[in-house]
């Protein structure tokens, strides 16, 4: 899960975002602005305001915390099952097809890509 201010965000094997509120456990909202198409392994993180949850399909996306809206979304090769990692405004995206990405946390636009 990810904790931001009041509010903790987790994504669900139901393809889902959804958040809690961190005192009560109620749901605040889902994220129904966004489905992804395959389950959501990985905990959400946060990197320029932003939600970022991935997918095991590999779609990486950054959601608004407050209205839910994709304010973008990147398409890994392969299915990505672990953890993101962020350093700054840099997010790190790993995928099955042994594949790292590093991609800008505020625009989702990928800076490189290694073997790994």
């Amino acid at each position: 899960p990810l904790v931001i201010s009041d509010t903790v965000y987790v994504g669900g094997l139901d393809h889902k975002v959804t958040a809690l509120d961190l005192a009560t456990g109620a749901r605040k909202r889902e994220f129904t602005e966004f489905m992804a198409k395959d389950l959501i392994r990985s905990d959400p993180v946060s990197v320029e305001g932003l939600v970022v949850i991935a997918s095991q399909d590999g779609k990486v996306v950054g959601l608004d915390p407050r209205s839910g809206a994709p304010r973008w979304e990147f398409q890994a090769k392969g299915q990505v099952l672990a953890g993101l990692a962020v350093q700054g405004r840099t997010l790190f995206v790993a995928s099955l097809e042994k594949l790292l990405y590093s991609l800008d946390g505020g625009a989702g636009t990928k800076k490189w890509e290694a073997q790994i």
